[in-house]
């Protein structure tokens, strides 16, 4: 059976993932960092496996990857959407604007114009 790399220190686990040792304790309460302890109280000496660590990693990344899809998607579904109300409103705009310029040739007033009004 292979042995497994094994990190023993806030230190030595930072340093393999390129983080200071503050961020890998933020990353172990708010993201689950697979960081072991020896008698598992909060103050007891810690150590992860680097296979561990590895597969944590790829793995935040990869929901960060599909968090950032969705999100790109969501948005391009609100502008297409945008699109659709646009075209399908313009002619009723353009209809406003004609009414509009029809009663100021009769020197009739529309405060706040047509279209104002009817939304």
């Amino acid at each position: 059976m292979d042995e497994r790399e094994l990190l023993d220190s806030w230190k030595e686990i930072a340093a393999f993932l390129n983080r200071s040792v503050m961020t890998c304790h933020r990353w172990e309460e708010e993201l689950g960092l697979p960081i072991h302890r020896l008698d598992g109280t909060p103050k007891a000496r810690v150590f992860a496996y680097t296979d561990e660590l590895d597969c944590w990693k790829a793995e935040k990344m990869h929901e960060h990857e599909a968090e950032h899809q969705a999100a790109a998607e969501a948005k391009t579904a609100v502008q297409e959407r945008s699109k659709r109300i646009m075209l399908h409103t313009a002619p009723h705009r353009a209809h406003a604007e004609l009414i509009e310029e029809k009663h100021a040739d009769h020197g009739i007033a529309c405060p706040g114009g047509f279209w104002a009004r009817a939304r």
